[in-house]
């Protein structure tokens, strides 16, 4: 009858760490499945944008504005290449 009885004790404490593991990974899991749905949203929301923006020939981005930024880029990645390389 003892055995049993700390048998029926040492379940119970499994429980108890099952029940506490089984709520952390339900709120990680019900955490994952919000941010999915709001970065979804957002990403269909700035997708939306962009086609408005596209149309829109106001908001084109001057050309010399452009070839600038694309060139900025351009340095900045190859500088962190060389930061890599140099590791």
């Amino acid at each position: 009858m003892h055995f049993y009885l700390l048998g029926v004790l040492s379940i119970e404490v499994i429980n108890v760490k099952s029940k506490e593991q089984l709520w952390e990974d339900y709120e990680d899991a019900l955490f994952a499945i919000l941010m999915s749905k709001i970065a979804e949203f957002e990403g269909e929301r700035l997708y939306e944008e962009n086609e408005r923006l596209k149309r829109n020939p106001a908001a084109e981005v001057p050309p010399e504005f452009d070839r600038k930024s694309r060139e900025a880029i351009l340095r900045a990645c190859q500088g962190q290449h060389g930061q890599q390389r140099s590791r």
